[in-house]
């Protein structure tokens, strides 16, 4: 490495202060306003961090609040009546933020259960406003107040560094750590540097007398050198050697008009933003060299009051301010719109020099712009270029010979030496295939064109300006080219040349040979319109409307918008510092990863709206920079370590059962009944969080990956089982390099479905199909004896119907009928064919209803009173609910037909039978008065109703008999008591 003397490094910043005075106010980069809510006038954001997480903390005036780009999360000390002013944010090598108060608490934000406490050791010590905190490489955790100097903490106890012990002042603006684990503060009385040792704490100041512009140091930033930017209340700023001890001010030309310093960041973009008390932010950028150049400064937000800058691992820096309360920009984009008051509006070309400068074409002419100086001029003026002025130049290129080559529409090509300003034509007459010329390239002594007619390779034999022959002309056309409309040449690292057709594909010249690509069908596409090339050599080349082609020397691949692709209308692309292949279409600049294929992109959420930019406005420049000519502006594109870092950070926030807050799973074990569990996630994307989409995949339940652009994932009824939910976010539909998280749970199986239970049941289930076969067996038994019963009963039944002496009698009866009443003997002949018709409709069946019963009792007391006249008497007193009820057929007949058998029935000794219902009972009553000679039975009638009950109901029939009445009481049974399958 080599040395640099001090004087060297001392001459060096002073160039680098006095050439800053010059503020070029045409770049301004696009803030982004975040919109917290309404927080109150006093709201104040004091202080802004971003954790491990990718979460972005503030440290406000109403509490610390976790931001995602979307939403907040405000957090509070249990004692709510504390003060909430959090004024020192700082994560260390642990997992829990450290938070410091207006009050000179110290709390710590607990991830594991999200909440504040107060840190039981620390809180106290402290009464004055925390104003940083950090940790050292030993672990030991430090703290600066406004008031009461610093303190560090190491596990064991707590140590305090005042002016006590040496420190040149106890309020304390700002602590950062330097080389050799010193740790700087900046106070009010200049800077302590501070260390730890075994014996003491060695303490040593610096202040005005040792260099330093001002003693008030309100920001420190060390820089990858070691040493310390440093930001001033009067003096501006200035920078620290912290090796060699000595520092270096602002020359005597540099003025600081921006008053106060708050604070100071360094970009990944070797800027330095310099937040102040009331002149917004001033930006200025160095190259990345240990002495360094400057090249631009640039005031933004002007008239505002900063109180803190932060630059996130995305590449944005954050800015809270007393104006818009909290913004963000990226610090890869800058936009020229305005300079000096000329607006810039459809760059037509776009090219730089080698200093470094623009060059560009719009309706208005050819323009130089020298961004360093802040100065624009028209170059094709009509007084001083008149043939220039009236070209419509279309491309553009700037030679190794400092010649600006100008392609136009039909007028050729002209010739421009920037130094002396002299232009030379050069057309068709001079060798040129065509003089409509849409690119221009080259490399060394070649310059190539391409045009509307072919191709032409310009060799050059001098630089002379006056000198008619002093270049040769190559041309190519449709024999080698295929056709004649060239869209661009393209010269890769093997100087190998690339052609960009308008039907022919592309086109490649190596070693004096023409190779076509045009039969490959893997190429959808054979209008070309753009060529370049990543580190690792691979040609990428954009097509009319499907998109992109990667050519690896073997194969082609294919990028549109399923491979995360914003847009197809490609214009054109161009490789940036860190090899990404920058891609400009009409609605904005998507950047490709060659390496992972990962895609981020730049649109209207990063100010960038509908750019349609011609296919000649990209050009990259000795920094590295890419420089893009729209319709409207002119934008700078700078690649940095962050571009890295690919698409959204995904977070899986919280897990919940049934969307209820309060039921958080403890573990990652479910009961069977938790079964409805919604995933909350975000993908952290602060410069446009809209633009984030999702997709998730619960194994063991889903078949495929899913796609949303919502952030909570619900999966009601869940069975039981073991699952994996995945999730990723992208800006695209390309997921296949995205951030995934993962949670892993089980849903337990219910007691039912567990083996103790399952070997419980079936024992169960042996005992139930047991007694089920046994009762069963019972109920086949009781089956057949009814069926038994039944045949018996037919049989009875049979012999009864054909008894002689029924029939004797029903045939005596009615002839005394026929001789004294023809129409009461119809009606008995009917009654009496009613009777015998019931008696064989009802001998096939088990059971009749109360009703059918009654009907047949009404027939036979109809023919047994036509006999016996007046001296018989049946009552029937039934409910009219229990008619339903079902009986033995015929039982209530038999009971009737006894009663008549067994009884005298005379005009001394009528019998009169009561049938009524009583409690579940049918009671068959009559008086008895017994024959002296009772004829032979067959003793079937009272035992089959006996037998029959005992197979329909658990309840017996009941006989009661004195010496004045006979009783037979039988239960009356329900139709669905009643089981004999």
């Amino acid at each position: 490495m080599i040395a640099i003397s001090k004087y060297t490094f001392s001459i060096a910043l002073l160039i680098f202060f006095v050439s800053i005075i010059m503020d070029t106010k045409g770049q301004t980069p696009f803030f982004r306003n975040h919109d917290l809510g309404y927080m109150g006038e006093n709201f104040k954001i004091n202080t802004i961090l971003q954790d491990k997480r990718a979460y972005i903390w503030l440290g406000t005036n109403q509490g610390l609040m976790q931001y995602d780009g979307t939403d907040h999360i405000a957090y509070y000390l249990p004692d709510s009546a504390h003060n909430n002013n959090v004024t020192a944010i700082y994560q260390g090598t642990g997992p829990n933020l450290w938070v410091g108060y207006e009050s000179g608490t110290i709390a710590q934000f607990q991830l594991i259960n999200e909440s504040l406490v107060k840190h039981p050791m620390i809180s106290g010590f402290s009464s004055s406003p925390i104003s940083a905190i950090m940790e050292d490489q030993e672990g030991n955790l430090w703290f600066a107040t406004k008031g009461e100097g610093i303190f560090y903490f190491n596990q064991d106890e707590i140590n305090q560094i005042s002016t006590d012990d040496g420190l040149n002042d106890d309020y304390i603006y700002t602590m950062v750590q330097g080389p050799e684990q010193h740790i700087y503060v900046g106070t009010d009385r200049g800077i302590g540097i501070c260390k730890i040792t075994q014996e003491k704490t060695k303490i040593r100041n610096l202040t005005i007398e040792d260099g330093l512009a001002d003693n008030i140091v309100k920001a420190l930033v060390p820089d990858e050198y070691g040493n310390l930017w440093i930001g001033l209340y009067d003096g501006g700023i200035c920078y620290y050697n912290s090796k060699d001890g000595y520092f270096i001010k602002p020359g005597k030309d540099f003025q600081w008009n921006y008053g106060p310093i708050s604070d100071i960041i360094l970009t990944n973009h070797n800027e330095l933003w310099i937040g102040t008390e009331g002149h917004g932010n001033i930006a200025i950028r160095f190259d990345g060299n240990n002495i360094p150049e400057i090249i631009g400064k640039h005031q933004f937000l002007p008239e505002t009051r900063v109180y803190d800058l932060f630059n996130d691992d995305q590449g944005n820096i954050w800015i809270s301010d007393n104006s818009s309360g909290l913004t963000s920009s990226n610090e890869s984009l800058l936009f020229y719109k305005n300079i000096k008051g000329f607006n810039i509006d459809n760059v037509k070309t776009l090219t730089t020099d080698h200093k470094g400068a623009l060059w560009f074409n719009t309706n208005d002419g050819l323009y130089y712009y020298d961004i360093q100086n802040e100065m624009i001029r028209p170059i094709s003026s009509k007084a001083i270029q008149p043939e220039l002025h009236s070209a419509d130049i279309i491309s553009s290129f700037v030679d190794d010979y400092n010649y600006l080559w100008l392609g136009t529409w039909n007028q050729g090509v002209f010739r421009y030496h920037i130094p002396s300003g002299k232009t030379r034509k050069i057309t068709t007459e001079e060798g040129l295939v065509n003089n409509n010329v849409l690119s221009i390239t080259g490399s060394g002594d070649e310059i190539w064109f391409a045009t509307l007619g072919g191709v032409s390779k310009c060799t050059l034999l001098d630089q002379s300006m006056e000198n008619n022959i002093n270049w040769t002309f190559e041309n190519f056309q449709e024999e080698g080219l295929g056709l004649n409309y060239i869209y661009c040449v393209y010269i890769d690292s093997k100087n190998r040349k690339w052609f960009a057709t308008d039907g022919e594909g592309i086109i490649l010249l190596e070693n004096g040979s023409f190779q076509s690509f045009e039969k490959n069908d893997s190429l959808k596409s054979k209008v070309i319109y753009s060529i370049t090339e990543d580190l690792s050599g691979n040609i990428w080349f954009s097509t009319k409307d499907e998109g992109i082609y990667k050519y690896d020397g073997k194969s082609f691949k294919n990028y549109a918008l399923n491979d995360g692709m914003n847009n197809l209308i490609i214009r054109s692309l161009i490789t940036d510092g860190d090899g990404n292949i920058v891609i400009i279409h009409t609605a904005g600049i998507d950047i490709l990863d060659p390496d992972t294929d990962e895609i981020v992109y730049y649109a209207q959420e990063s100010g960038i709206d509908f750019i349609d930019p011609n296919i000649n406005t990209t050009v990259r420049d000795q920094y590295e920079n890419v420089w893009i000519g729209t319709n409207n502006s002119i934008i700078k594109y700078t690649s940095s370590d962050t571009d890295n870092i690919r698409g959204p950070v995904t977070r899986l926030n919280k897990v919940l059962l049934f969307l209820d807050e309060n039921e958080k799973p403890k573990d990652n074990l479910f009961s069977y009944n938790q079964n409805h569990i919604s995933f909350h996630c975000i993908g952290l994307w602060y410069q446009n969080p809209g633009d984030v989409k999702y997709q998730y995949l619960l194994e063991g339940y889903d078949l495929d990956w899913k796609t949303s652009g919502d952030k909570i994932f619900i999966y009601p009824k869940l069975p039981p089982g073991d699952y994996i939910f995945k999730v990723r976010s992208g800006l695209n539909l390309n997921f296949e390099m995205a951030d995934m998280v993962t949670y892993q749970f089980s849903i337990a199986k219910p007691f039912w479905q567990r083996a103790w239970f399952i070997i419980l049941g079936l024992f169960f289930i042996i005992g139930i199909t047991w007694t089920y076969i046994k009762l069963r067996e019972q109920r086949l038994k009781k089956a057949e004896s009814l069926e038994k019963e039944k045949i018996k009963f037919q049989f009875e039944s049979l012999k009864s119907q054909v008894n002689p002496h029924f029939l004797f009698n029903s045939f005596n009866t009615l002839i005394t009928l026929i001789e004294e009443d023809q129409e009461m003997a119809v009606d008995y002949v009917d009654r009496l064919s009613d009777f015998f018709r019931s008696l064989l409709q009802h001998r096939e069946s088990n059971t009749i209803s109360l009703k059918e019963e009654l009907e047949l009792i009404s027939n036979y007391y109809f023919l047994q009173k036509k006999r016996y006249g007046n001296n018989f008497d049946l009552e029937i007193k039934v409910s009219e609910s229990e008619l339903d009820t079902i009986i033995p057929p015929l039982s209530l007949q038999l009971l009737i037909e006894n009663a008549i058998k067994h009884n005298e029935i005379s005009t001394k000794n009528p019998l009169k039978i009561r049938l009524y219902n009583d409690n579940g009972f049918l009671h068959v009553k009559n008086g008895l008065k017994l024959k002296r000679t009772v004829p032979a039975g067959t003793g079937f009638g009272l035992e089959y109703i006996i037998n029959r009950y005992k197979l329909l109901s658990d309840k017996s029939v009941e006989i009661n008999r004195t010496k004045d009445f006979f009783e037979v009481s039988v239960p009356l049974v329900k139709p669905l008591e009643l089981d004999v399958s």
